[in-house]
């Protein structure tokens, strides 16, 4: 498929007033800029004894889910009117794209094929294990970050982040401000927050918050499969067909990322 963001600034002008939908097409645009060419390395060698046979359901399933991305795109590019429904089942699809691919990589890390068919938290929190110690290590130093409950104390300028001149650095910590109050939302789903223990276990959510990369794109899965996208209801088709082509981009960014690592784990 083609390349699809070539300039930046081609966010500074965008086709809504609506500041909710110009802020999530700004993050998506930015992460697929950042992501462009982008490698993750491993000083870990492949475990001898992985049986590969073990991941082929894994790469049907991520050879499936990739085709269905890649069709939605073209049909995007035909007819935006489309963008209008799919923009709210890709974010599911990228994830588990994403979700199969690391589960893999961390199989024939390990041999263990407990991570074969992992729960989405386990695999959440063994990328961010893996990112603290340095056994896995993007190209670009913002997405090796990781983010405890402090990240939600962080405040830019009012309005700094629909400016045209924001800084890098500003955009990323108010997008993983946004993630973290998903996940925080996510975990407390069930929580009754008007009794104290609700409130006891709700502060116990927040105080062991941890994030990475990985869990924006999980956030964007759970908000797209609650219904809860309102960033973009009522935005017409050339702005969802905007924002699907920025969050297929940095989808296609970082699947080529972690495949490339998937492939060269399994040649060693």
């Amino acid at each position: 498929m083609p390349r699809i963001i070539e300039e930046r600034d081609t966010v500074s002008v965008p086709i809504s007033e609506r500041n909710d939908y110009v802020i999530h097409l700004k993050y998506a645009h930015c992460l697929a800029i950042w992501s462009k060419g982008l490698t993750i390395a491993s000083p870990l060698p492949r475990h001898p004894k992985a049986d590969l046979k073990l991941i082929e359901n894994k790469a049907h399933l991520m050879e499936l889910t990739r085709q269905s991305i890649r069709d939605d795109f073209a049909i995007v590019m035909e007819d935006p009117e489309y963008s209008l429904a799919s923009v709210l089942w890709l974010p599911s699809k990228s994830y588990y794209l994403l979700y199969h691919l690391v589960c893999v990589i961390e199989y024939v890390l390990t041999c263990d094929p407990f991570w074969i068919r992992n729960s989405h938290k386990q695999c959440l929190a063994r990328f961010i294990s893996r990112l603290r110690n340095g056994n896995l290590v993007f190209s670009c130093g913002q997405f090796n970050e990781i983010f405890d409950k402090a990240i939600l104390d962080y405040k830019s300028r009012p309005g700094e982040i629909l400016r045209t001149d924001v800084a890098d650095d500003v955009i990323h910590r108010l997008l993983m401000k946004k993630v973290a109050k998903y996940k925080i939302e996510d975990d407390s789903r069930q929580i009754n927050r008007k009794t104290k223990t609700g409130r006891q276990k709700y502060n116990t959510a927040v105080s062991r918050i941890e994030i990475s990369i990985l869990d924006f794109f999980y956030s964007m899965r759970i908000k797209s499969a609650y219904k809860n996208f309102s960033f973009v209801d009522g935005i017409e088709a050339d702005g969802t067909k905007q924002y699907f082509e920025r969050y297929y981009e940095l989808t296609e960014n970082f699947y080529e990322c972690l495949n490339n690592l998937k492939n060269d784990l399994i040649v060693t």
